[in-house]
């Protein structure tokens, strides 16, 4: 990059530009960089899809290792809603379900 300043300073002090030389290495040190930046680019791009790929099935699989510890739940729920259920009481300390709402089995 220091070689292309120091040629675009040369070509200000000198009056000799006619021939369009330095025009034309300062056009491909720019594309060469241009091209380097590309393929930098690409590869950063693969590895964050990569890596957010795995993080999103891991999260998936402790998602389902979650939701498959409850095995009944209650009445018009998903099991979603009363594993939540079930840790919403647990952080509250709550006593747990009212004898009116006792979980159903899943079957599972």
């Amino acid at each position: 990059m220091s070689d292309l300043i120091d040629m675009l300073q040369a070509a200000s002090r000198d009056d000799r530009l006619a021939d369009g030389m330095l025009y034309r290495k300062a056009a491909e040190e720019i594309q060469r960089l241009s091209d380097e930046l590309t393929k930098w680019r690409k590869g950063l791009n693969s590895i964050s899809y990569d890596t957010k790929n795995a993080e999103i099935q891991n999260l998936k699989s402790k998602y389902h290792e979650l939701l498959y510890q409850v095995e009944k739940n209650f009445p018009n729920e998903s099991r979603h809603e009363t594993a939540l259920r079930y840790i919403r009481q647990a952080e509250s300390h709550d006593n747990g379900p009212e004898k009116s709402e006792q979980p159903k089995d899943t079957g599972a």
